[in-house]
């Protein structure tokens, strides 16, 4: 069983990350254009916040 810890709003930064020195890609980026090819009418540039849930994990006892 989950239980949620926290709920927050959250701005998701770039975390680069380097495929060639000379050209930086980061996850968010690649991210970005895979949402804004999906939601034509709601592009990224338009709320780039999501949702973090944290949870933790009730034991439940065996009986």
């Amino acid at each position: 069983q989950l239980i949620a810890t926290s709920i927050r709003p959250f701005e998701l930064k770039p975390m680069p990350h380097f495929t060639e020195p000379e050209r930086p890609f980061t996850y968010r980026d690649h991210f970005i254009g895979i949402w804004n090819s999906i939601n034509k009418d709601y592009q990224w540039e338009m709320n780039p916040w999501v949702w973090v849930y944290n949870f933790k994990l009730k034991e439940i006892p065996n009986e």
